[in-house]
């Protein structure tokens, strides 16, 4: 295949990027982690890398709240303003210094991925520091301060009328679902574990969405002890099949 006719795949890194990704409490340092990985196998020969831009206020408020943002933009460890779980800030998401700088980063990564196919920069676009799905509106969870696939969809729409977003994380992406859940617009499917006690135990599969937007929100809930042959089964005639209807 001629370079001529090669799909252009952008892929977003910077060493801005992976230093505020690796200060996310309890997974620091899995961004390096994953750098390193992608290093070692000589993927970036294979794709144009694009350093991140950073979200904008402007940005972050597309999808967050305004209370929340501001929130964010103040917040300080150990600070005696700040009380225990304000805003879903708490165990899995401590407040911490410099926290609005590490948003933008974050939330920017997935931002430049998006534009980079909106202005037809790339045919693909990856920014493996991403996926921060449950982030809500107005507060952060299960790790995610920002909701960047949120804000990366939103982008998506600009060029693209309807978007279909598919979750494979093991966490039921409810975050995503829940910023969707009244549009036609925007398809989310996720796959996900569902059993007593497993975080965020939401994404039964009547849970299909409300409004103009039933029937755009699809849940796949399988139980512990899935075999890859199971779940390739349901992805393949859930998505697979019906690329090709």
């Amino acid at each position: 295949m001629s370079s001529k006719s090669s799909p252009r795949v952008a892929f977003i890194t910077d060493l801005k990027l992976l230093a505020l990704c690796d200060r996310v409490p309890i997974i620091r340092h899995r961004a390096s982690i994953t750098n390193s990985l992608i290093c070692a196998y000589n993927l970036l020969d294979k794709v144009t890398v694009i350093p991140s831009v950073p979200a904008t206020e402007e940005d972050i408020r597309g999808f967050h709240s305004e209370e929340y943002v501001e929130f964010l933009k103040t917040a300080e460890a150990d600070s005696e303003d700040v009380t225990e779980d304000e805003f879903g800030l708490g165990f899995d998401c401590p407040v911490i210094d410099n926290l609005w700088p590490m948003v933008c980063q974050i939330a920017g990564a997935s931002l430049t991925a998006a534009r980079a196919l909106t202005s037809g920069q790339a045919t693909y676009a990856i920014n493996w520091y991403g996926g921060w799905h449950h982030a809500q509106r107005d507060s952060a969870s299960g790790f995610c301060y920002v909701n960047d696939i949120v804000l990366a969809v939103r982008q998506l729409r600009v060029k693209f009328d309807k978007i279909l977003y598919i979750d494979l994380d093991v966490h039921h992406g409810d975050g995503v679902e829940n910023a969707f859940l009244f549009t036609p617009k925007v398809m989310t499917l996720s796959f996900h574990q569902l059993e007593a006690g497993f975080f965020p135990g939401t994404g039964e599969k009547h849970d299909v969405g409300c409004g103009k937007g039933r029937h755009y929100t699809l849940n796949v809930p399988y139980r512990v002890g899935i075999n890859n042959k199971q779940f390739i089964y349901l992805f393949e005639r859930l998505v697979v099949a019906r690329m090709f209807e």
